[in-house]
Formats: C-alpha cells, sequence, structure tokens
C-alpha cells in the first residue's frame, strides 16, 4: 500500500494544482487500534501488512502538497443506504459499527467535491 500511496502522491504533484487524493482503507485513521491490529494480526493478515497501512496512512498525513481525504468505514452492509450515518475523526471503532456501502459511495462523493473534509482522516458508521 505504502507502494501505492506514494506513486498517487507522486502522480498528483506533476499537475498544475494536485487533486485531492480521496482514498478508503479499513485501517489507518489516526492509528490502528490494539484491538483490530491483534484480530488482524491472528486471523487475518501478518503484522507486515499491518504495519505498511500504517506507512501508508502517515505518508500521506505528512505529504504537504497533496490534499487528501482517508476514509476508514465501519463493518460494510449490502442493505439500502439512508443517508445517514456518522463520521469521526478520532477513529474510534467498535465491532457493531457498520454502514451500508451506498452510504459510504455518497461520503467518498462528497469528500471529493468538497474541501470540508480536507487533510482529515474520517471514520464512517451508523
Amino acid at each position: 500500500m505504502t507502494t501505492a500511496f506514494t506513486n498517487i502522491l507522486a502522480a498528483s504533484r506533476q499537475q498544475a494544482t494536485p487533486p485531492r487524493f480521496v482514498c478508503m482503507t479499513t485501517m489507518g485513521v489516526g492509528g490502528t487500534s490494539f484491538h483490530i491490529r491483534l484480530v488482524l494480526k491472528l486471523f487475518v493478515a501478518g503484522i507486515k501488512q499491518i504495519d505498511d497501512y500504517e506507512r501508508a496512512d502517515k505518508l500521506v498525513r505528512r505529504n504537504g502538497d497533496v490534499p487528501y481525504t482517508l476514509v476508514r468505514a465501519a463493518h460494510l452492509m449490502d442493505s439500502p443506504g439512508t443517508g445517514v450515518y456518522k463520521h469521526s475523526l478520532k477513529g474510534f471503532y467498535h465491532i457493531a459499527m457498520k454502514i451500508p456501502r451506498a452510504d459510504v459511495a455518497s461520503f467518498l462523493l462528497r469528500a471529493a467535491s468538497s474541501a470540508e473534509f480536507e487533510n482529515k482522516g474520517v471514520q464512517l458508521y451508523t
């Protein structure tokens, strides 16, 4: 992920006005919590993959040239969108948090088309 983010930032810097980089990941908004790291480490991915997510997060946050919005959605649901969801800039996560995919898509469009969440990491949930 770090390599991909490095390439995206480099290509963005070549533009006269760098476009906003809107990225959705499962980890990385303000750092991954101890509990999520533990579960992912034990059941999903190795520590190298988790560390790569966090390095990529820091790379984007520390860049000073390209505007960004990092999005972390809670548990994705296939239910219809409601248009009613919450956002947090603190990166808090609880297993009961969820959000319809359609609401995430709506937020991604909102983040790409306005400066409301520029240079922020945002968690979405219902």
